[in-house]
């Protein structure tokens, strides 16, 4: 959650992705593989991602992982196209805090 207390995070604004929100779908699919790319070469460092709004675009909101929906609830879905560079990949639920 960002607020005005806080300064903005420190952001790369060379490194982004445009993408659509196709209203009429539940979900917002983004493709991030050139950024994880580089995560994975070593050539960027991975501080996470940061979704940001154009000029002129619509609101877009998601549900909560508290929301009663487990299908609306927020998540990350990896898709491995070519040569998985983790063989075995498994996911763990598990609960994040952040104080």
């Amino acid at each position: 959650m960002q607020s005005c207390q806080y300064p903005l995070p420190k952001t790369d604004f060379d490194k982004n992705i445009k993408f659509i929100n196709t209203v009429y779908l539940c979900y917002t699919e983004i493709d991030i593989t050139d950024i994880v790319t580089e995560w994975l070469d070593d050539t960027l460092e991975n501080k996470g991602l940061m979704l940001t709004g154009g000029k002129n675009i619509g609101l877009i909101s998601f549900a909560s992982e508290k929301d009663d929906n487990p299908g609306m609830r927020p998540m990350i879905r990896l898709i491995f196209k070519e040569n998985p560079c983790w063989e075995g990949f498994s996911s763990t639920p598990c609960v994040v805090k952040v104080k």
